[in-house]
């Protein structure tokens, strides 16, 4: 088994709306929100105006390789 772990980091500046953004574990779904509702790991609010402190998300992820003899 291996394993691999990213970090992301998210900040913003003067966006000009509100924002948020939804993190989550799926795939490019078509019809989300409508017929898919994905489950959400980490949201996070960036507002409007002004310069937003960057917001550091770590995952890690496990992977497993079968071998067929």
């Amino acid at each position: 088994m291996s394993s691999w772990t990213r970090d992301l980091t998210f900040k913003s500046d003067d966006l000009g709306h509100d924002a948020t953004l939804m993190l989550t574990f799926d795939q490019n779904i078509e019809g989300i929100y409508r017929d898919s509702f994905p489950a959400c790991w980490k949201a996070i609010k960036f507002g409007a105006e002004g310069v937003h402190p960057a917001f550091l998300a770590t995952y890690f992820m496990l992977t497993r390789y079968l071998h067929r003899v």
